[in-house]
C-alpha cells in the first residue's frame, strides 16, 4: 500500500510473471475492482443506507462533470475533466502512530468514452507545496487537513495532488489498515499463490518502536488480514515493484472473494462487510455516483490498464534530497515534467476526438515562448502544427477560431489555460490551421 521510491516507467506484466519492463499493462484493473465490491455491497446491504451515512462526506468540488451526462465545453473547467480522476488514499488510522499521515497515495483515472483506465501512484516521501502549509512531504496533506476538520484531510490532499499535476481530482476514497486487516478477515481470509518467499526481519510493530518480523514461505498460503496487510506493505528487503505485484494479487483475491456466491448471499456476511466499511472507509462519492459508476466500470477492458509510479532511478524524474530529512522532489525543480507524464497518461477523451490543428503565434516580450508552449500542449494531446512570431506584441493571450466554432472543447481549454479572448474569422483557406493562439504578456510561465 505504500509506493514510495518508485520511477514512472511502465511495466507489462501479469500478476504470475511480474517484470521490470518500460511497458506494464494490469490484467486486472486492481482498485476499481474494489469500487465494484463496494457497489455491490452497497445494494446488497438490508443496512445499506444507514452505512452510507457513515461513508459517504460531502464533496467540495462537485465531483465528476460527466456524470451529469453529455456536457458542453463551458462545464468543462480544463483537460482532465472528460475522465474520472479518483484518489486512493490509505492511512493506518487512529490506533497506530502518525495514524493520519497518507501511506498510499494512488490516482485512479477512468476514460467512460472508452472504456479505459489508468493509475498514477505518487511517493509518500515527495516534497510538494502543501496549500497553506508551504513545502512538506505529500503524506503530510492528510494530517494537515485533518488538524482542520475531521473530514479535511482528504479534501486538501485532493487539492495538493490536483496542483501538482495540474488535473482535477474529482473524488476521493480513503481506508485504514485496521478496516483493510477486518474486511479480509470478514470474508474468511484470501488464497495467495506466493511466488517469492519474504524475510524481512525488519517489518515494523503495531507501535513503531520495535520489530515484528515477517516471514512467507512460496506456495499457495492462506491469509488472514493481518497477514495479508504485511505482505502488502513489507519493503524493507524486497523492491517497490513486488511490493506493486503482491498488491495485485491482493486486490484480485480480494475481487474473487468478495463476488463469490457464498458472499452475495450471505445476508449475515454481506451486513458485517457493510458495518466494516462503514467504521473504516470514507469517500466523497455520492450515491448515484457509485451507481453510475459501476455501469461504467463493468465495461472496462481490464486487459488494458496503464498503471505507473515515480521514482529516483536515473532516467525517472524524482532525486532524493537530505535537507533535515530526506525527500524526494523534482529533479528538474518543478513538477512540470510530471504534469506532462500525467496528462500523457490520462489523455483528454475531447482533445483526442477533436484533433484540432494549432498555430502558435509568440507575442510576448520573451523569446522561446512559441517552443515552450508547443511542447508543453503536445504533451497533453493537442495537435499543435506551427509555431512562429506574431508581428506585435500583445497584453492579453487571444486565440483566432477558423473551425466556426467545431471545435469548441479545444477552444474552451485554451481559452481557460492561458486566459485568452476569443474570436471566429473565417478561414481563408485550406492550408490554414483550425485555430492560431497567440501567446500574450498575460502568460504565467
Amino acid at each position: 500500500m505504500d509506493n514510495e521510491g518508485a520511477l514512472i516507467k511502465d511495466k507489462n506484466s501479469k500478476v504470475s510473471d511480474y517484470t521490470k519492463t518500460s511497458s506494464k499493462k494490469w490484467k486486472k484493473p486492481l482498485i476499481i475492482i474494489g469500487f465494484i465490491v463496494l457497489a455491490v455491497l452497497v445494494w446488497a446491504s438490508v443496512s445499506a443506507f444507514s452505512t452510507l451515512g457513515k461513508i459517504i462526506t460531502k464533496n467540495v468540488d462537485g465531483g465528476s462533470p460527466f456524470f451529469i451526462g453529455e456536457i458542453n465545453p463551458n462545464e468543462l473547467k480544463g483537460e482532465g475533466d472528460s475522465r474520472i480522476n479518483i484518489l486512493l488514499i490509505g492511512i493506518a488510522g487512529a490506533n497506530h502512530p502518525g495514524g493520519q499521515l497518507a501511506d498510499s497515495i494512488e490516482v485512479v483515472s477512468i476514460n467512460p468514452k472508452d472504456k479505459t483506465a489508468a493509475m498514477l501512484s505518487l511517493p509518500r516521501d515527495l516534497r510538494v507545496p502543501i496549500p497553506g502549509h508551504g513545502q512538506q512531504k505529500i503524506n503530510a496533506a492528510h494530517s494537515l487537513g485533518v488538524s482542520r476538520n475531521k473530514d479535511g484531510g482528504p479534501d486538501l490532499m485532493k487539492k495538493t495532488v490536483s496542483d501538482i499535476l495540474d488535473l482535477p481530482i474529482h473524488y476521493y476514497i480513503r481506508i485504514d489498515f485496521d478496516g483493510f486487516v477486518k474486511f479480509i478477515d470478514a470474508l474468511g481470509g484470501i488464497s495467495i499463490d506466493v511466488t517469492k518467499a519474504i524475510s524481512d526481519p525488519y517489518y515494523p510493530d503495531e507501535a513503531m518502536k520495535g520489530y515484528s518480523p515477517f516471514y512467507i514461505k512460496t506456495g499457495v498460503q492462506q491469509m488472514n488480514g493481518a497477514t495479508a496487510l504485511k505482505y502488502a506493505r513489507s519493503r524493507q528487503t524486497t523492491s517497490d515493484f513486488d511490493r506493486s505485484r503482491r498488491q495485485q494479487e491482493i486486490m484480485i483475491a480480494v475481487k474473487e472473494k468478495s463476488l463469490s456466491a457464498q458472499t452475495l448471499f450471505n445476508p449475515k456476511k454481506l451486513s458485517n462487510l457493510m458495518n466494516i466499511l462503514g467504521d473504516h472507509l470514507r469517500t466523497d462519492m455520492q450515491l448515484n455516483e457509485m451507481q453510475r459508476l459501476f455501469e461504467i466500470v463493468k465495461d472496462l477492458d481490464t486487459s488494458e490498464i496503464t498503471a505507473k509510479v515515480l521514482d529516483s532511478s536515473a532516467d525517472g524524474p524524482l532525486k532524493a534530497i537530505s535537507q533535515g530529512g530526506y525527500y524526494l522532489v523534482p529533479r528538474t525543480g518543478n513538477f512540470k515534467e510530471i504534469q506532462k507524464m500525467a496528462h500523457e497518461l490520462f489523455s483528454d477523451t475531447y482533445l483526442a476526438q477533436e484533433k484540432a490543428q494549432i498555430e502558435i503565434l509568440n507575442a510576448t516580450s520573451q523569446k522561446g515562448v512559441a517552443k515552450e508552449v508547443s511542447e508543453m500542449l503536445k504533451s497533453y494531446g493537442y495537435n499543435i502544427v506551427k509555431i512562429g512570431t506574431n508581428d506585435t506584441t500583445l497584453s492579453q493571450s487571444k486565440i483566432i477560431d477558423y473551425s466556426n466554432n467545431q471545435k469548441s472543447y479545444t477552444l474552451q481549454f485554451l481559452k481557460n489555460r492561458f486566459d485568452a479572448s476569443s474570436e471566429v474569422q473565417p478561414k481563408p483557406d485550406s492550408s490554414y490551421p483550425d485555430m492560431v493562439l497567440i501567446i500574450g504578456n498575460n502568460y504565467d510561465k
